[in-house]
């Protein structure tokens, strides 16, 4: 008489979860917010001398690189941002990095050098292309955008030098600022050395 052998019985298989399973990854939305620096103090300026003649003179105000660092820690903390400068196409750019939260990476704009009057034209182009790269992402750009602005002989103390070349004869600060409802700057009020005022209007 055959005896019969038991049926087997087999145990189920768990295969591993798959990745797709296992990773929980969190949707990214876009556009990503993140925090607004703030607008730009009249005391962290600098006024640099551009071009003087003989009835006019141009300068542009520039924000100081301590206190645009200082605006970028306040805004996305010291670790938050980062900065990386090399040369292309002949010219010094800087990167200025900003960590995003929501893809864990730093995200990098770039600008390159502005030519500015200068003792020191390489210390110059370090520092300008730093301010224009950290005003994409908004440190400073309040007062990066207003470029070159003129002052007239009857505002500003303009004499003849050497070599009959024109100059302004009086130091020059940045005093205050008026702003439109964006924020925007629309006049700048410069004080000068005998503590008179000058005032520039956008038109």
């Amino acid at each position: 008489m055959a005896t019969g052998k038991p049926a087997s019985r087999r145990t189920p298989v768990k295969h591993p979860a798959s990745v797709c399973e296992s990773v929980s990854v969190s949707n990214v939305k876009f556009p990503v917010e993140l925090p607004k620096p703030r607008q730009t103090a009249p005391e962290e300026c600098v006024v640099l001398i551009v071009e003087t003649s003989e009835d006019a003179v141009r300068v542009r105000v520039i924000p100081r690189e301590p206190s645009v660092r200082q605006i970028l820690d306040d805004t996305y903390g010291p670790g938050g941002w980062c900065k990386r400068q090399y040369f292309a196409d002949g010219q010094l750019w800087c990167a200025v990095g900003v960590y995003c939260p929501a893809t864990g990476e730093y995200v990098y704009k770039d600008a390159a050098a502005i030519p500015l009057p200068c003792r020191d034209p390489a210390l110059m182009r370090t520092t300008t292309s730093f301010l224009a790269a950290a005003s994409i992402w908004g440190a400073g750009r309040d007062v990066m955008e207003l470029g070159n602005l003129l002052l007239k002989s009857t505002q500003v103390p303009i004499v003849q030098g050497e070599r009959e070349r024109y100059r302004l004869n009086t130091s020059l600060r940045v005093d205050r600022f008026a702003r439109d409802e964006a924020g925007r700057i629309t006049m700048v009020q410069f004080e000068l050395a005998d503590g008179k005022k000058a005032l520039w209007e956008k038109t």
